[in-house]
Order: structure tokens, then C-alpha cells, then sequence
């Protein structure tokens, strides 16, 4: 599972997170560049990252055994543009599995292709 986040959160930062861990509380912990310790006070965008880097993974686990849909309540208001298209793209490319639904009150989603979009 570790090794599923790593590539989602690399992917996402642009390769600027290569390791990410699972602790025994199974909580995730992005690593400094030796892969030795925990980032310190990682930014609101880089934990939402990290915790969809975490969701994706999850279900890349559960598609071996049924393909459920992916919610997600604003899961990117604190991800800046560039990592948002990056985003954009894995979601495109998990919808050929998974159906996708996004829930947000953010009206530039609705152009997304292939998102199942509730407005709230």
C-alpha cells in the first residue's frame, strides 16, 4: 500500500515527495529527501495531496476484488493549478475503472470530462 501512496503523491508533487510511509497508527508520513524523517509542517495543500495520494491507493487496492466509485467532498481547494491538472489526469484515467463523483461548490470542475459533478 505504502508503495501505491509514494507513486500517487510523487505523481502529484512532481516528484518532489519520493518516499511516503505508513506508520502503525496507519498514518501516512511523506519523508525528507534522505527518506529518513517525516516532513515537518507540511502545508494544507501538501496533506490534502497526501491524503488523496492515500485514497487512490486504497482503491487501487479494493479494484483487485470489485470496482466501488471514488466520492470526494472538495477534496482540492487547497491544491494549486499545476498540481490539480496532474490530478485531473489520474482521475481521468481512474474513471475508465471507477466512477467518480466530486462534490464541490467549485463551478470550474463542471468542465471536467468524465466527472460526475454534484454542485452544492
Amino acid at each position: 500500500l505504502s508503495k501505491h501512496i509514494t507513486n500517487y503523491y510523487k505523481e502529484i508533487t512532481k516528484g518532489k515527495h519520493n518516499q511516503v510511509k505508513l506508520s502503525r497508527d496507519f498514518v501516512p508520513e511523506a519523508l525528507d529527501d534522505d527518506g529518513q524523517l517525516p516532513l515537518l509542517n507540511p502545508s494544507a495543500g501538501a496533506e490534502d495531496q497526501l491524503y488523496f495520494s492515500v485514497r487512490l491507493a486504497l482503491l487501487k487496492e479494493i479494484n483487485d476484488m470489485t470496482s466501488l466509485p471514488l466520492l470526494l467532498d472538495d477534496p482540492f481547494v487547497n491544491f494549486d493549478k499545476s498540481r490539480l491538472d496532474i490530478t485531473k489526469g489520474i482521475l481521468d484515467t481512474s474513471v475508465q475503472i471507477n466512477q467518480v463523483i466530486l462534490f464541490t461548490h467549485i463551478k470550474s470542475y463542471s468542465e471536467w470530462d468524465n466527472i460526475n459533478l454534484i454542485m452544492i
